[in-house]
């Protein structure tokens, strides 16, 4: 599940960092910090992406189904798609806003959609981590960024 989630989430991260990066100062290349977020979505989507098309067809072990992973592949895949995916496109749509109503319109649809994207995460780790504990295997829920 982490290998094929990490395109995703890799994107959803440089996105951030990019949007971060023109707001304060440190990079003036709008154009770009538009393309990574932009690029970055399309990750996003099992019709885009291998790994996460290989997530969408996952099958969960019968030893394993009793701890619900079907649920946190599925979950995982919501995620990507459209969680993460319409996250890093109010990126961009923040980045292009051609006036500071526009901008300030993106920002708060992406505060909001920041926050889906954390209540799924938070709900992904609730699963792995439960599943973690009963098994004793020492595996981290995968690292998603919000």
């Amino acid at each position: 599940m982490n290998t094929d989630i990490q395109s995703c989430a890799g994107g959803v991260r440089e996105s951030f960092t990019a949007l971060h990066a023109i707001q304060v100062g440190t990079s003036h290349e709008l154009k770009t910090a538009i393309g990574i977020a932009t690029y970055g979505a399309s990750n996003c989507s099992p019709a885009n992406s291998m790994p996460l098309d290989d997530l969408v067809q996952y099958q969960v072990t019968e030893s394993l189904y009793k701890f619900h992973l079907e649920v946190a592949v599925n979950d995982l895949v919501t995620w990507a798609f459209p969680l993460a995916q319409q996250v890093q496109a109010d990126v961009a749509r923040e980045l292009g806003a051609g006036s500071a109503s526009a901008r300030a319109a993106a920002a708060a649809q992406l505060r909001h959609d920041q926050l889906a994207l954390d209540r799924e995460r938070a709900t992904i780790d609730k699963i792995i981590s439960s599943a973690d504990r009963s098994l004793s295997a020492h595996v981290a829920p995968p690292s998603l960024p919000s």
